[in-house]
């Protein structure tokens, strides 16, 4: 049996969840519900993952899931560094690939 990866299982959902993917998953597509979208959370035996606009924020409080203490919001803090990380994980290249912006 194969195991899969947080990234791999994140990626799945992902595609799965979205309209226009090409590989929604037919529960999506019988609910007739919104797709995923920034701000939304997955479980993964039992550490809560945010959907950011470039990837995924890891180990989300619970306090921070359920609405109790204020959302952190990321849209200002992210610098190119943190975008170029961001890309080199979700498109699973070495650390030491050069990312360049136009």
């Amino acid at each position: 049996k194969r195991e899969y990866t947080d990234h791999e299982i994140l990626d799945i959902v992902w595609e799965q969840w979205n309209a226009g993917s090409g590989n929604e998953s037919k529960q999506f597509l019988n609910l007739n519900v919104r797709s995923m979208m920034v701000g939304d959370y997955i479980n993964i035996d039992g550490v809560w993952h945010e959907c950011l606009a470039f990837g995924w924020r890891i180990n989300v409080p619970w306090k921070e899931v359920m609405g109790d203490v204020p959302r952190k919001n990321f849209d200002d803090d992210a610098t190119r560094e943190d975008v170029s990380k961001a890309l080199l994980i979700q498109l699973d290249l070495p650390a030491n690939t050069k990312v360049e912006f136009n």
